[in-house]
């Protein structure tokens, strides 16, 4: 619409400023609708509630993970992820690589309406729990409603 403004004032051989002015105009509220939307959308993406995938390695295979569990705020996700795997290895305390604890920058679920964070750890020792699991080439899969855990293959 702009450009068929500027189209009609060229056409008509106006100076110059008559057709730059309106252009200055229009190109400073678009700056400004730009603004305006995009301090909207960060203070809408602050609000989305955050979630935190957490997936455990033992020689490079995937033993066991924990999806979308609740997190309450970004500093909290190794203390998180360390928790969670405590608790899927029946309360052992687990050994792994601090150094390569792996965080990944957020990711907006806008289907879902959540922020999802994902850390992977690489264990040292194996828990007793995930022997068999590791065995057999499957993951210790824990997600909502977080009742029970279930085996699946790393295939899945």
């Amino acid at each position: 619409m702009a450009f068929v403004g500027l189209f009609i004032l060229l056409r008509y051989q106006t100076g110059w400023w008559e057709w730059f002015e309106p252009f200055l105009t229009l190109l400073t509220l678009g700056t400004a609708v730009y603004v305006l939307y995009t301090q909207l959308r960060r203070e809408w993406e602050e609000y989305l509630p955050n979630r935190l995938t957490v997936r455990f390695y033992y020689n490079g295979q995937e033993v066991m993970r924990c999806e979308k569990a609740y997190l309450a705020n970004e500093s909290d996700i190794r203390p998180l992820a360390q928790q969670i795997g405590m608790q899927m290895a029946d309360n052992t305390q687990l050994k792994f690589k601090a150094p390569q604890v792996v965080i990944s920058p957020p990711q907006l679920n806008q289907q879902e309406r959540y922020i999802h964070y994902s850390a992977i750890i690489h264990l040292l020792e194996l828990p007793s729990v995930c022997q068999k699991v590791y065995q057999e080439r499957k993951v210790r899969v824990w997600r909502e409603p977080f009742d029970e855990f279930q085996e699946e293959p790393i295939d899945a």
